[in-house]
C-alpha cells in the first residue's frame, strides 16, 4: 500500500515569499531546494532547485487541465543552491535509487530522509 501524505503536509506555502532579487553576481546560483508532490503520481515525490517557486510550481503545473503539484517543502535560501543540489543528489544516490532517466524523482518512501538531509544543509550555511 502506498502512503500518501496527509493534506495537512500539503502546505499552501506564500510563494512569493521564495523568490530570490536578482543579485548581479549570483543570479544563477541562488535559490532554493524543495520537495514537490503530484498527485497525478502518488508513489514519487521530486526533489529540485528554483530561484523562484511560484514561477517552478506554474511551470510544473502548466500543461495540466488542472494543477496537481504541490510543494511538501522549501528550503531557506542557499547561496550556491547547483553545488548543494549536487552533493544531495549525490548522497541520494548512494542510498536510494531513482525513479526516472532526469534522476529527480523517488519514492515517497524516502521523503523525511530527503528533507532531513536539506534540513542539514541548512545548517552548514
Amino acid at each position: 500500500m502506498i502512503e500518501v501524505p496527509n493534506p495537512e503536509e500539503l502546505s499552501n506555502f506564500d510563494l512569493r515569499e521564495f523568490k530570490v532579487p536578482p543579485v548581479e553576481k549570483y543570479i544563477e546560483r541562488r535559490g532554493y531546494m524543495y520537495i514537490l508532490y503530484d498527485s497525478k503520481f502518488p508513489e514519487y515525490i521530486k526533489i529540485g532547485r528554483t530561484s523562484d517557486c511560484h514561477k517552478r510550481l506554474l511551470g510544473y503545473n502548466s500543461d495540466k487541465p488542472y494543477p496537481t503539484a504541490r510543494f511538501l517543502f522549501i528550503s531557506n535560501l542557499f547561496d550556491d543552491v547547483i553545488d548543494i543540489e549536487r552533493k544531495i543528489l549525490t548522497y541520494l544516490y548512494s542510498c536510494t535509487e531513482p525513479t526516472t532517466l532526469s534522476k529527480e524523482w523517488f519514492e515517497i518512501e524516502h521523503k523525511n530522509k530527503m528533507i532531513d538531509i536539506i534540513k542539514k544543509a541548512e545548517e552548514l550555511i
